[in-house]
């Protein structure tokens, strides 16, 4: 017996099988850790996927579509649901986790606001506190039965600075020798900028179109215009303005509920006629309609006035005589011609108030923009779904917004200025839409 004790002692076989056992239990472990990591991994993936449509839908809702917070939320629900239904995640998004509110992109905070539609924040989550935490499959025989994973959110509205102040074409924007454009200042074009040579571009200024590579230059040389290479950027934008512009037409001319600048009292339109009008035409604070019957008559102003204080829609051409001022005041045409808006020499549009608020006069027409010598722009905006051609002498010194569906053509001698969106209200701004967070 104790020889078969000791025989059996000595014995080696099995001697793994502890070892293997350990060995087992650390695979099983780190499988199990890849497998539910990976899982949660995905979810919370799917989440975020989830969480930014939500905020992007719900600030849509109410900034763009304007329509109350309840309904902009009730939307950004459904997006989820629609994404990830209940059904399978469990409640991931309440009404309550959505809050409108203001961004501040400097410190990273968000302040909420409910009357706000400046930005909004979304909290998503799966917690084991609202019983749909993310359940693990292997994890759970080492005593680790979920995952609590929560993701956030925040849309903010902006308006790109091209936007608000510059040159914007859908179409080439040419341009010719000897502008200047100073520190701020913008030319975007959705298909190419072409330049001659000697012009100047300050630090700061943004020469921009999808591909800069397409910069047209004498040569093929960027250094004939000086400060256009740092200048120089890609990219793309769809012009939401001129998508605008038969929208805001027909708002002004049955009333102006939705459109009307702040100087205007949405009200009856008065009908004016189109011959040779003066500011005595015109009543301070109202909307007016001019009528048209055929396409070679226009609507004429008289020289050496001042016109302010009214908006004015009418079917014909626009004509602009020569050393007239034009302060918060809206013109706009449904003419398609390529001079639907034709000016003289020594017209100034908007007051030069060094980037103050108020004063700023809009343009907006159905067709084409020609501009004559001389001629000065202030915190006011051009619009044309045409092409809009300047002559020399052109001066946007303190803000000038000039929007194209066409191209834009410029001569020389023009000098543009940035008031860093200052001094730029009632221009019929829309805004953009960004994830902040």
């Amino acid at each position: 017996m104790n020889g078969m004790i000791r025989k059996f002692a000595r014995q080696e076989d099995g001697a793994m099988t502890v070892g293997g056992l350990f060995f087992l239990m650390a695979m099983v472990a780190m499988g199990g850790l890849a497998v539910d990591l990976s899982h949660a991994i995905k979810v919370k993936t799917q989440m975020q996927a989830a969480a930014d449509a939500a905020a992007h839908t719900a600030l849509f809702q109410r900034a763009r579509k304007d329509v109350s917070s309840s309904v902009a939320k009730q939307r950004a629900l459904e997006i989820v649901e629609t994404m990830m239904p209940e059904r399978l995640n469990g409640t991931l998004l309440t009404a309550s986790d959505i809050q409108f509110g203001y961004w501040n992109r400097a410190t990273g905070t968000f302040t909420a606001d409910s009357n706000s539609d400046d930005a909004v924040m979304v909290d998503i989550s799966r917690l084991q506190s609202k019983n749909n935490a993310v359940t693990t499959f292997l994890l759970k025989f080492a005593g680790f039965s979920n995952f609590d994973i929560r993701n956030r959110a925040v849309y903010e509205t902006y308006i790109p600075t091209c936007m608000r102040e510059g040159l914007v074409a859908n179409g080439v924007i040419n341009i010719a020798s000897n502008n200047a454009f100073t520190t701020g200042f913008c030319l975007h074009s959705n298909t190419h900028v072409d330049l001659q040579q000697g012009n100047v571009f300050q630090p700061g200024t943004v020469v921009s179109m999808p591909d800069e590579e397409n910069i047209v230059v004498p040569g093929g040389d960027i250094t004939t215009n000086a400060g256009l290479e740092p200048a120089l950027r890609d990219g793309a934008y769809e012009i939401e303005i001129l998508n605008l512009v038969p929208v805001i037409l027909d708002d002004l001319a049955s009333g102006g509920q939705d459109w009307s600048p702040s100087y205007i009292t949405p009200n009856n339109v008065i009908n004016i006629g189109f011959g040779g009008i003066d500011p005595s035409d015109f009543t301070p604070g109202r909307i007016h309609y001019a009528q048209c019957t055929t396409s070679n008559q226009a609507v004429r102003f008289r020289a050496n006035q001042t016109y302010s204080n009214f908006v004015l829609i009418t079917n014909c051409k626009m004509v602009f005589p020569a050393v007239t001022n034009f302060y918060d005041v809206f013109l706009g045409s449904y003419d398609r011609s390529a001079d639907s808006v034709s000016t003289a020499a020594q017209l100034t549009i908007g007051r030069d108030d060094n980037c103050a608020g108020g004063g700023g006069t809009t343009v907006m027409t159905m067709g084409g923009i020609q501009i004559a010598a001389s001629m000065t722009i202030n915190g006011s905006r051009l619009v044309a779904l045409g092409d809009i051609s300047f002559q020399s002498g052109v001066f946007g010194i303190n803000g000038a917004s000039i929007v194209a569906g066409g191209d834009i053509n410029g001569t020389t001698g023009m000098i543009f200025g940035f008031c860093g969106g200052a001094g730029m209200d009632n221009t019929f701004e829309r805004e953009f839409f960004r994830l902040a967070l």
